[in-house]
């Protein structure tokens, strides 16, 4: 008996040091990657059936603190927030909310593309699989902190195609944002609240933030690193925020180790199925061939294949199916990797920039665990990636070639339809670039391309900004960033709009309310004299509800909400309408001060208004500034710069009675003529600025 026992203590003993063999080399490994790759801190995890059997971390999330990086600290996980929006979709898939193959605009009725066709056919799966046929180029507009993500849906109406839809896999972060839409038009709450309810808690992921906006003054947050110089860098955090569906979650490496195993158990937590096994297998099953150009590390690996499934890239290794997908934001990167036959998964977050240590270790945790090899991973990958200490630059060339044209005629405003407007101007010495609220100086380099220097945000340095004379001694465009902007003439009635939103840009209130007194003339002759309950959140949105307060749940009444670009009418008894519709009066009073002016500019050349054409007059007794001519114009009171009349065909609207509200100005009187009779007469009370306005009041689909 005594032998027997001795003997199995043995086996135990034999069986426990095995085990804990691969954990005890990979630790080695890791260490010496994380200096040979220069890394400041980084957590990995190995999950292997439904044990942990490695979770550690190393350096520091801050150089400048030295304060440790451990397994709780908080880092972006990048673009593996995709697969958190796909398990969310699955879950309305299985609550037959939606399914795979809807129509995008089935769910967002607003949704455009620059192709009627597609923007008809299509399809949930087709956001999830990069196949929509745009490039990824639309990722220029979310590096733009001036952009919400609503307007930077919008603007993928103006995108090119890169290619038919469905026949090539072309990257796209923002179609995944307009997936995180589906989820909230489907489920009735937004993106981080469905994530945060319906995934990280139920997983038991405490520590898991899914906007970038909620990990201000939290704990345990790493900084974001890069090199510049041979010297690593704290550098500013780039939020995702404006593409959150793609890639804005923050996460552990401990909460990240839960979601691993929630993989491994094909989507259970306790036993108990958050999403069905055929909404599992439907994710992981390949969709499209991916470009194997995006990772070096597959010319080493080698796959027999390289495909996207949803959320996930999949590709083979040793004899295995392997599901990845790496998360790279600006100073931040992480991976994720399952082995579903072997359910063996792997999570690593690093804390600088493009760290590609990470492909390393994952191929090296696989060796290790599975005994698929010996290979020294970090040492054959080393040489594919740029040094993660770049030499610094060389001097400049004092040969170049100069410039073919003198500063002042680079000068001026180039407009692309989706990027928006780049505004050259002149200062002493050089150049200057402004891009929305981003700008740089620029140093000329050779001929007419200049580098881009000393910019307000990190992405713009070194950027090289060419220009390209059109032969008469002027230029045609600039490429900038990889796009080219096309130079537009510079219409005086966009300097009357520039100044309208410098005026007021940084005082105007964002949001107001009033009771209004509207009376109306029919084409008959008959008068009749309503109360209307009147707010609007600036930019874009308007809410009339005519003969009671919004706030009455009882009385039938119309109700008119302007958003995006339409108009949408609700009556008692009847179904909702809506017409395609920019509401001008909206535009010219409130939102010119508080969205960018190339979008108003936009709005009013594509409503017909002549920007070239600018002259003075007299409106009641003040000097005014008229833009346009003939049957479309509008007046600028010269000094207070605020809007007075419109003239739009055979209608005339005047704003009057003006009084200083809240940093801006109010017009308490409003009229319209249609035909030289007076339509509407408003006269405004009651006012109020920068009130709480909740989103949902000026959503159409809530109009019941």
């Amino acid at each position: 008996m005594c032998t027997k026992a001795l003997t199995l203590l043995a086996v135990v003993t034999a069986w426990a040091s095995a085990a804990a063999q691969p954990a005890a080399d990979f630790d080695k490994y890791v260490a010496q990657g994380v200096r040979d790759w220069h890394v400041p801190g980084l957590g990995v995890a190995v999950v292997q059936g439904d044990s942990v059997v490695f979770q550690k971390a190393y350096g520091v999330r801050d150089v400048k603190t030295g304060e440790p990086f451990d397994i709780h600290t908080r880092s972006a996980i990048g673009s593996t927030t995709k697969a958190m929006t796909v398990f969310a979709l699955g879950m309305l898939v299985d609550e037959k909310k939606l399914s795979w193959d809807d129509r995008v605009i089935d769910h967002l009725p607003d949704f455009r593309l620059s192709d009627p066709y597609v923007t008809r056919d299509l399809r949930i799966r087709d956001l999830l699989t990069h196949r929509s046929g745009l490039g990824g180029s639309g990722d220029l507009l979310w590096v733009n902190p001036d952009l919400s993500e609503q307007e930077i849906v919008r603007r993928m109406r103006y995108m090119p195609f890169e290619s038919p839809v469905r026949t090539k896999f072309s990257y796209n972060n923002i179609m995944y944002q307009v997936a995180g839409d589906v989820v909230a038009a489907a489920s009735g709450m937004s993106w981080e609240q469905f994530l945060t309810t319906r995934i990280f808690q139920p997983l038991g992921m405490t520590e898991t933030i899914p906007l970038v906006a909620g990990t201000v003054a939290q704990p345990n947050v790493t900084s974001a690193h890069d090199y510049k110089n041979d010297t690593l860098h704290v550098i500013p955090f780039q939020s995702t925020d404006q593409v959150k569906a793609a890639g804005s979650v923050f996460s552990s490496i401990s909460d990240m180790t839960r979601w691993v195993q929630f993989l491994l158990d094909s989507g259970k937590v306790n036993g108990r199925r958050l999403v069905s096994d055929s909404v599992f297998r439907e994710i992981f099953k390949p969709e499209i061939i991916a470009d194997r150009n995006l990772y070096p590390a597959l010319s080493v690996s080698n796959p027999h294949f390289f495909a996207y499934g949803f959320g996930f890239f999949l590709q083979d290794y040793a004899g295995y199916e392997v599901a990845m997908h790496t998360g790279s934001i600006d100073g931040m990167c992480a991976l994720i990797a399952i082995v579903p036959e072997k359910h063996l998964g792997y999570y690593i977050l690093e804390n600088v920039d493009h760290a590609e240590l990470r492909h390393a270790l994952m191929y090296k945790a696989i060796d290790e665990w599975l005994g698929t090899g010996h290979r020294d991973w970090s040492a054959e990958l080393h040489p594919l990636f740029a040094p993660r200490k770049p030499k610094a630059p060389a001097a400049k060339d004092s040969t170049a070639a100069p410039a073919s044209l003198s500063l002042e005629h680079y000068a001026g405003t180039y407009r692309d339809s989706v990027f928006g407007d780049v505004v050259i101007s002149t200062q002493p010495g050089g150049l200057r670039l402004q891009w929305f609220s981003s700008n740089a100086t620029l140093e000329h380099d050779r001929y007419d391309a200049f580098k881009a220097n000393h910019g307000s945000r990190s992405y713009l340095n070194g950027q090289t900004v060419t220009f390209q004379p059109d032969g008469s001694g002027s230029v045609a465009s600039v490429k900038f960033l990889n796009e080219r902007f096309t130079r537009v003439p510079t219409p005086e009635g966009l300097a009357v709009i520039q100044k309208m939103h410098d005026r007021y840009a940084s005082t105007w209130y964002s949001s107001l309310m009033f009771t209004e007194l509207a009376e109306q003339q029919s084409a008959d002759g008959k008068k009749t004299s309503e109360t209307w309950w009147e707010e609007g959140k600036i930019p874009g949105k308007l809410r009339i509800d005519v003969g009671t307060t919004p706030t009455d749940t009882v009385k039938q009444r119309r109700i008119v909400v302007f958003a995006n670009d339409s108009a949408y009418v609700k009556a008692p008894g009847q179904a909702l309408r809506r017409a395609g519709r920019l509401n001008l009066l909206l535009v010219l009073g409130f939102d010119i001060y508080r969205q960018p002016v190339d979008r108003t500019v936009a709005e009013l050349t594509s409503e017909g208004f002549d920007l070239t054409k600018v002259r003075s007059d007299v409106w009641h007794g003040r000097p005014v500034t008229v833009v346009g001519a003939g049957e479309k114009e509008f007046w600028i009171d010269t000094e207070r710069q605020v809007f007075v009349r419109l003239i739009d065909s055979k209608r005339d609207a005047y704003f009057d009675d003006y009084r200083p509200l809240a940093g801006g100005w109010i017009a308490a009187e409003v009229g319209i003529t249609d035909n030289g009779v007076m339509t509407l007469h408003e006269v405004y009370s009651n006012i109020k600025a920068n009130v709480a306005l909740p989103d949902a009041m000026f959503d159409p689909s809530r109009l019941r």
